[in-house]
């Protein structure tokens, strides 16, 4: 088991759905499929909560193939 990904429950009760290491490194490896490379001089500005799943798979991404990633911040 690698996380958790938990819904607000905006369409019924809240729940989790187990994301496994194999899901997840699937994942990332499909970005190359689709022709997508990730260098290490690339940089991800996430914007999207951290618990998010697209973001958690993006994130994974661009640390596995050694490129940057910004963190937007609100605050002042």
């Amino acid at each position: 088991m690698f996380t958790f990904s938990y819904t607000s429950g905006t369409t019924g009760n809240p729940k989790g759905a187990m994301i496994t290491h194999l899901n997840l490194m699937s994942t990332v490896d499909s970005i190359r499929s689709r022709n997508i490379f990730i260098t290490p001089n690339d940089v991800h500005l996430s914007y999207l909560p951290l618990p998010h799943v697209f973001e958690r798979v993006f994130s994974i991404a661009f640390l596995a193939y050694g490129a940057v990633i910004w963190y937007f911040n609100w605050s002042d």
